[in-house]
């Protein structure tokens, strides 16, 4: 079931009650929950994107911006943003633009701007927040739960893999293990970030999903360092 607002619940609960007018309260009780099915995942997977927007927001520092992108923006139809979130850099200190732009342009503080390349967050992030991952997943090859693909459906790193190449950026999954309430954080072996990781001594876990490997780290110790990525 879809997301459904207050009012519209209300008005399916109202319609059971026409329909059903001998029913008594714990009818009544059970159209609401079921009226709510599907709203508790959803409302639980925007908080957990709201979270890690925030962490990065106060990662990158002044001037950065994170947005959440919309349903329909989130497979880079676009070709510019996918995942989660747009992350945009700080306008250019002398023309007042934000991303790529000719050097000779002129801005709004009518200098003229001697910067070609602005900074870009290289990131793709997908945020899953679901109680079928357990932690005891990543000790077991290859790892079973949702972060593998079946044949009926997409896995979470896939489906990260997927929105990152759509707009040329390198994917990362960031999650939560609901019953300890540990965020993790997984990227490619081959990713420069590992490097960085690596020289600053924190521990990770090497799994092997399927036929690909990932290394895992924990959210805060990854995102404190999110300034050094641009």
């Amino acid at each position: 079931m879809g997301r459904r607002s207050n009012k519209a619940i209300m008005e399916l609960v109202d319609a059971y009650k026409w329909v059903h007018p001998d029913e008594d309260s714990s009818a009544e009780r059970a159209a609401i929950a079921k009226a709510l099915e599907g709203r508790k995942p959803r409302a639980a997977g925007g908080r957990f994107e709201r979270r890690i927007a925030k962490d990065l927001r106060a990662a990158l520092g002044e001037g950065w911006t994170v947005t959440r992108n919309q349903t329909d923006r989130q497979k880079g139809q676009d070709g510019r943003s996918a995942g989660e979130f747009t992350v945009e850099p700080p306008p250019c200190e002398h023309c007042g633009k934000t991303g790529d732009h000719d050097r000779d342009s002129y801005g709004v503080t009518g200098m003229m701007c001697h910067t070609t390349v602005r900074p870009v967050f290289p990131f793709c992030i997908e945020c899953k927040d679901v109680a079928a991952f357990k932690l005891a997943h990543l000790w077991k090859s290859p790892v079973p739960g949702p972060l593998a693909s079946t044949p009926k459906a997409e896995g979470f790193w896939a489906q990260a893999v997927r929105q990152a190449e759509s707009v040329g950026k390198r994917p990362m999954l960031v999650w939560r293990d609901v019953e300890s309430g540990t965020v993790l954080c997984a990227v490619q072996p081959r990713d420069p970030l590992c490097q960085h990781m690596s020289g600053y001594g924190y521990g990770y876990a090497a799994v092997l999903l399927q036929r690909t490997s990932l290394l895992v780290y924990r959210w805060q110790d990854v995102v404190k360092h999110a300034a050094e990525w641009v």
